[in-house]
């Protein structure tokens, strides 16, 4: 969600603040302390084997929901995905999160994932979902859409310069998720930028080696009329995992 209020960062602040006394208070494990005792086995290096204090699982979902409300993932996604098929949860199996590195990986060569699909295929729900693997793994990520970026600039051209403050702060993580690409409005000048900036985006991510993800139901030629090109080419090119979603509305 785009930010109402210039002190968006200090908003964040408050709201875990205020998040995370709630979960202490209402947490019967750590008894609104926010942290346990635990007992672990023998430390081969420390040779301790005393007991540790751990930060309650009630602190580290708060920290979760702060990471998925700083990415801008919709809080519908904040939890397993909202719709099964046949009784299995629709999830995006190739890609994972390497336990060692943290990094998002899916295949050596390859920096971003391209889900194309029509509406309802699982295209945002898939790419939540790695994006919720990817904040348990400490790595920070954003999700916009190309009509809030459309908005963004709106909103900057009216006065509302953090914004693009927070624009900027989202698009150079070390993952993001462009999800919708390709329907910002094809006339008017906030169209025009927002095309031009997340031309911008893909690119700059791709050279600086960056994961990104890109949503769209646009087919290669309906992209390359709408960015043009360079971008087409980049996005179907040879760093991207093509991945198509096939099937009914899910939403139905």
């Amino acid at each position: 969600m785009i930010p109402t209020s210039r002190t968006f960062a200090e908003d964040e602040h408050i709201w875990f603040e205020r998040a995370a006394e709630d979960a202490k208070k209402n947490c019967s494990f750590c008894g609104g302390d926010g942290w346990i005792l635990r007992k672990f086995t023998v430390d081969q290096v420390t040779k301790d084997d005393g007991p540790k204090t751990m930060r309650c699982e009630c602190l580290d979902r708060v920290n979760l929901q702060l990471a998925y409300r700083r990415g801008n993932l919709p809080q519908l996604y904040w939890e397993d995905p909202p719709f099964t098929i046949e009784g299995d949860v629709v999830k995006f199996e190739r890609a994972m999160v390497d336990d060692l590195s943290g990094r998002l990986k899916v295949a050596s060569r390859f920096h971003g994932l391209m889900l194309l699909g029509n509406y309802g295929t699982g295209k945002t729900t898939n790419a939540c979902w790695v994006l919720r693997h990817a904040a348990a793994w400490n790595i920070p990520f954003f999700r916009v859409e190309a009509t809030e970026v459309e908005r963004a600039m709106s909103l900057v051209k009216s006065g509302q310069s953090w914004v693009d403050q927070w624009l900027q702060r989202g698009m150079y993580l070390p993952l993001v998720a462009i999800d919708e690409m390709g329907v910002e409005a094809p006339k008017g000048t906030c169209g025009r930028e927002a095309r031009s900036a997340l031309s911008y985006f893909v690119k700059h991510r791709l050279e600086q080696n960056l994961d990104t993800i890109v949503c769209t139901n646009l087919e290669q030629q309906q992209l390359t009329e709408h960015y043009g090109e360079s971008i087409a080419s980049v996005i179907f090119g040879s760093m991207y995992q093509f991945v198509p979603l096939q099937g009914q509305d899910l939403r139905r």
